[in-house]
């Protein structure tokens, strides 16, 4: 937990102790923002900016989602394009060659 700033723009709200964490989601940014706006006394430029960083989140949040189902569906492609190590051939001891049965058998 960090303590209140004390400083003459923040209302007196302050006093009480306000917990300020590590950003994961779009979701927690925005609330901690706001939370960020209400101990302060917003101007124009405090939600300018709220709004701008918010938008580069939302943007980032897209670019990596997008590269995560672009990773997703390259790493199905190459499941399916790689060789897989094929069965041997049980050949019968007394032919010199295997039957055609017995290749698509294995």
């Amino acid at each position: 937990m960090v303590q209140a700033f004390k400083h003459p723009l923040f209302t007196s709200s302050l006093s009480d102790l306000t917990e300020w964490s590590t950003l994961r989601k779009a979701k927690e940014l925005r609330e901690q923002g706001l939370r960020f706006l209400d101990l302060v006394r917003p101007s124009p430029r405090d939600w300018l900016w709220h709004r701008k960083v918010k938008k580069a989140f939302d943007k980032q949040t897209f670019k990596l989602a997008a590269a995560k189902r672009k990773i997703k569906a390259l790493e199905g492609a190459l499941r399916l394009t790689t060789h897989h190590k094929r069965k041997k051939v049980q050949v019968d001891p007394n032919s010199k060659f295997a039957s055609i049965a017995a290749v698509r058998a294995s």
